[in-house]
Formats: C-alpha cells, sequence, structure tokens
C-alpha cells in the first residue's frame, strides 16, 4: 500500500494571497522552484505548498522544521506591510492611481529564494538580457549544483570559465567573484535583512560588487525589504518612454 505523503498545515500572515505572492514576479518560473499551474502548488527541493481553507496553506513532502522556514522566508511571511497598505487607502490625488484595492486582495508581498545569496545571483542574470537567457543559465546553475541550487563555494570553484561555458557570457567573471566572497566569508548576504540595516547603506554595499549596478541593487533590496529603489530594467524604461 502506498503511503499518503504527510500533509502539514501553515498558518499564514493577515493579508497573505498565495497566488500574488507567487506571481509577484518571474522566481516561479526559475528552479529549483517549480509551479503547477492546474493545481496551485509551488514545488522547490522536496517540498510542495498549496492553498488550504481559511489564512493556511499545506505543506506536503519534506516537512520539518527547516522546509517550513523555508517557506516562510519564500512566501515573504515576515514582511510588514502595514505602512504600504495606509498609504493605498488614501484618496488619490490628480493623474495619480486609485489602489485602495490593493489591501484588499493581499497584494504587496514578493516570491524570494531561501537565500539572499541565490537571489543575488539570480538578479544578475537577468541583466541585459532576455528571460530566456536567464532561464537557460539558471538551468545550468541547477546542472552545476547536481538538481540543487549549487551553494557559493561550488560556484567559485566552477569559476568564470565554467560559468562561461553555462551561457553566463560577460556575467561571468562578476558571479565568479561574488560566490568566491561569499564562500570565503568576505561578504555575508544573509546580514541584509537585518531591519536594522539602513537603505542607504544596503544599497552602498550591493553596489560595491562585481556585476551589480543600480538596477540590481534596487531589485535585490526589495527582496530584503528595502523599497526605496525602482529598480527599472530596460523592458520598463521602453514602455515608459512610449508614454
Amino acid at each position: 500500500m502506498t503511503e499518503t505523503p504527510p500533509l502539514v498545515i501553515l498558518r499564514t500572515p493577515p493579508s497573505f494571497e498565495f497566488r500574488r505572492t507567487v506571481l509577484s514576479h518571474g522566481w516561479a518560473e526559475l528552479p529549483p522552484f517549480h509551479l503547477e499551474l492546474d493545481s496551485w502548488q509551488l514545488e522547490r527541493d522536496g517540498w510542495s505548498v498549496r492553498e488550504a481553507p481559511g489564512a493556511q496553506i499545506a505543506l506536503e513532502g519534506r516537512t520539518g522544521r527547516q522546509a517550513q522556514e523555508e517557506i516562510a522566508r519564500c512566501l515573504n511571511f515576515d514582511a510588514d506591510l502595514s505602512g504600504f497598505y495606509e498609504m493605498c487607502t488614501r484618496p488619490p490625488g490628480r493623474g495619480e492611481p486609485d489602489l485602495t484595492w490593493v489591501p484588499d486582495v493581499g497584494a504587496g508581498r514578493l516570491l524570494r529564494c531561501p537565500t539572499v545569496f541565490e537571489d543575488l545571483v539570480k538578479m544578475v542574470c537577468t541583466t541585459n538580457c532576455s528571460w530566456s537567457l536567464t532561464e537557460r543559465m539558471v538551468a545550468g546553475l541547477m546542472d552545476l549544483g547536481g538538481g540543487r541550487f549549487p551553494a557559493a563555494a561550488r560556484i567559485a570553484e566552477a569559476g568564470a570559465g565554467g560559468l562561461q561555458a553555462l551561457s553566463f557570457g560577460y556575467r561571468a567573471e562578476a558571479v565568479a567573484r561574488i560566490a568566491a566572497a561569499v564562500a570565503e566569508g568576505r561578504i555575508e548576504p544573509e546580514t541584509w535583512l537585518d531591519p536594522n540595516l539602513p537603505s542607504a547603506t544596503l544599497r552602498e554595499q550591493i553596489l560595491s560588487l562585481p556585476g551589480c549596478g543600480p538596477y540590481v541593487a534596487d531589485n535585490v533590496s526589495k527582496l530584503c525589504g528595502h523599497f526605496d529603489g525602482l529598480g527599472l530594467d530596460s523592458w520598463v524604461r521602453a514602455k515608459l518612454s512610449r508614454l
């Protein structure tokens, strides 16, 4: 008889909306994330989560404390959106969009990776290229990690030459150097999650890294809870130029 996989029900924060968080940006399309749209299940590294009745999600597969902590980080449970929601409920000024609907639908959280390092590397993989090339680079990293996102030491070991073979182009040198710095403890991206870290300090630290310009700095900052910068990419700039 086939055993039923263990199922754990997790409480979600107030104003949490599973689908809007999962589709908040493109991370759900990049492995090791996998989204089953038919069943609305988000899978990664042996765990799977889906909506459950009430303010809950159902966890299957890996259900231990580590998996639960990963899910809480990926789904941004600790995000404090109260200030943002307060701004959204204010009557819009002339020419401003009406955002009063935002708190009602639980929008605002961003899907994240289990580590800031993975968020950082993937963000570099989105610079100055098509989404299909980003997918190719990340798929190459998955091969490098044996089906999981590789640790910093593994990427550093592959070096710029190994990353060039994975279609990284000019990004290869930058990512290899970042990985080496993380592996050797010269930078610690997880410290960027400190809520007491000033936004300007965080941005300055990211900008000091190879291959990390304003786009990477602003968008990684958002994933760390700092929303001071816009993080505009070439697609958005092109759209704005036509308005």
